[in-house]
């Protein structure tokens, strides 16, 4: 079972939020959560044992605030997303130079008018592939004089503020607070139903930045939910 939602996680040894309100999904180790008769509203406790993982991601959050959070330097520039850069796969050269320089590695997204999406590969690219070096693209002949549309992430030395920081400064340890929806058609249920609240999370991964799951501009990482005490894991629900 999943939910999806907004959540802000606190750092358990500080205090301090971290960042703003993100993405939140959780998924549940089982198909159902059986709710007892007359707990419909008020609070419920997920069975300790009950396994449960999520992933937190946040878009456009400010860097300096990110740093200033998590104890990173910050100096001027920033990260900028330029969505659906359209270009036409030149039929002579077959490469496509993006607007900007310095594009984050991983980052970029090629869609073909269709919105069928281009695959990238390391060389030798095949129709509907391409490879990447700096900001230059490289395509198959077959796709030659095709338009086509790139979202990407690229820094930007002028405008904004970049951080610099070790994944590892981020909260290991942090309670999370979540406003969710069940992700299932026909629940009858409107976001902000459900509010989660997870005493003891732990974070399994360190904060990746880029296109993740085939969505560009994603900042976040994965957690898990430790439930292994009565109040662990609880649902709140409105009227």
């Amino acid at each position: 079972m999943k939910l999806l939602g907004k959540g802000l996680i606190l750092d358990i040894t500080t205090g301090a939020p971290f960042g703003d309100y993100g993405e939140l999904l959780i998924r549940f180790g089982v198909e159902t959560i059986n709710i007892p008769r007359g707990d419909t509203t008020g609070s419920y406790t997920i069975p300790v044992g009950t396994q449960a993982t999520g992933r937190i991601s946040w878009y456009d959050i400010s860097p300096k605030h990110l740093a200033s959070l998590i104890g990173g330097e910050h100096s001027p520039g920033s990260v900028r997303k330029k969505d659906h850069e359209a270009h036409t796969v030149p039929e002579d050269t077959l490469m496509i130079t993006l607007v900007h320089s310095e594009v984050i590695t991983n980052s970029e997204v090629v869609l073909a008018k269709s919105g069928e999406r281009f695959e990238r590969v390391s060389e030798n690219p095949l129709k509907n592939e391409y490879t990447i070096t700096d900001n230059e693209l490289t395509f198959n002949e077959q796709n030659a004089g095709q338009e086509v549309f790139i979202t990407y992430f690229h820094y930007d030395e002028a405008e904004g503020i970049q951080i610099d920081c070790s994944p590892w400064t981020l909260p290991s340890y942090f309670e999370l607070l979540g406003s969710l929806r069940l992700l299932k058609t026909g629940i009858g249920m409107e976001a902000g139903d459900i509010v989660i609240n997870a005493k003891r999370c732990i974070r399994i991964s360190p904060l990746e930045v880029g296109a993740l799951s085939g969505e560009a501009g994603r900042l976040g990482f994965d957690f898990a939910i430790e439930n292994i005490a009565p109040g662990d894991l609880t649902i709140y629900f409105s009227e």
